[in-house]
């Protein structure tokens, strides 16, 4: 009698418990990202690799599976697209109102992600401006967006046109466990 495998069971390479993020052993983080600077009692890792925008720590990835590491107080505002290499995992450090956020509030603010194989968890994304079109589009395959909060405005005058966007080249496109909310 022939044996049936089990089935298969999703891999993400971070998850975040009421104790902590756990990030996928042996992966690189190349970069940590915290918009205002070291904080005195950072570990001397962080030190040393500590960018205060996305777009300088993906500027750092070389490999798939490299790691942009988001630290708690990180803020930033989205104006253009950062250039999101194959395979990178951008991942927050959640913690209350100190979760890492990204917030939409311009008519050029967009993620445009084309490449395969992008992950992003852990998050605070707030597409909140009027003028935003499109505030994440996704044309490459494979891109995750895993456990992050999610906020769209919901006043008549606040609200971006497309909060996200999958299309042709988005397969296997994966949006699972994320918590979205409207916001006044």
């Amino acid at each position: 009698m022939p044996v049936t495998p089990p089935p298969s069971i999703p891999f993400y390479p971070a998850f975040t418990t009421s104790v902590g993020t756990f990030i996928q052993a042996g992966c690189r983080i190349v970069s940590y990202v915290r918009s205002t600077g070291a904080l005195s009692g950072d570990d001397i890792t962080i030190g040393n690799n500590l960018d205060l925008t996305l777009a300088a720590g993906l500027a750092k990835c070389s490999r798939t599976g490299d790691t942009v590491l988001c630290l708690p107080g990180h803020a930033e505002n989205v104006t253009t697209t950062p250039t999101f290499p194959a395979g990178c995992r951008v991942i927050g450090v959640p913690a209350g109102t100190a979760t890492p956020t990204f917030t939409w509030s311009a008519t050029t603010s967009q993620w445009a992600i084309s490449t395969a194989n992008v992950f992003f968890g852990g998050l605070k994304l707030a597409v909140c401006g009027a003028v935003v079109v499109k505030g994440i589009v996704v044309t490459g395959s494979n891109v995750s967006f895993v456990g992050n909060e999610i906020v769209q405005a919901t006043g008549a005058s606040l609200k971006a046109t497309i909060l996200m966007e999958t299309d042709t080249g988005a397969d296997n496109f994966l949006f699972k466990d994320n918590y979205i909310y409207g916001t006044a």
